[in-house]
């Protein structure tokens, strides 16, 4: 349970950062550093990092509701509702990162970073 809850909270908290960094922080420094646009195209790829932003939401709100709701349900129904939430957005979480892994050799410490936290949740899910 430890790995899951581990896993689960790290990849809610980095979702939501990117979430920020996407949306709220668009075209700022830290966006900026993060992600290396050039001043010139932030226009144009404004409208889908902001649509990504909201993916990345989804990933942290549900990865963050599934693990409250599994850790004080009661009920066997909203625990397997709280497994399923927990599934879908470490599930999500980890094949963005080795999608972004496979396909862009400059990003793959970004790609471990998002990954490792989201399977070693997934390894959790699988012992419990």
């Amino acid at each position: 349970m430890i790995l899951l809850i581990i896993g689960a909270m790290v990849t809610a908290l980095l979702h939501y950062y990117i979430f920020y960094l996407e949306l709220v922080a668009y075209g700022g420094q830290a966006f900026n550093r993060t992600f290396g646009i050039p001043e010139s195209d932030l226009p144009i790829v404004r409208a889908p990092f902001n649509n990504l932003a909201i993916y990345n939401l989804a990933i942290a709100v549900f990865a963050t509701f599934g693990l409250f709701v599994v850790l004080l349900s009661g009920s066997v129904f909203w625990y397997g509702m709280a497994m399923g939430l927990l599934f879908a957005s470490l599930g999500t979480a980890l094949m963005a990162g080795f999608f972004l892994f496979m396909s862009q050799r400059n990003k793959r410490r970004a790609a471990l970073i998002q990954a490792t936290p989201a399977l070693l949740g997934l390894i959790g899910m699988i012992i419990l």
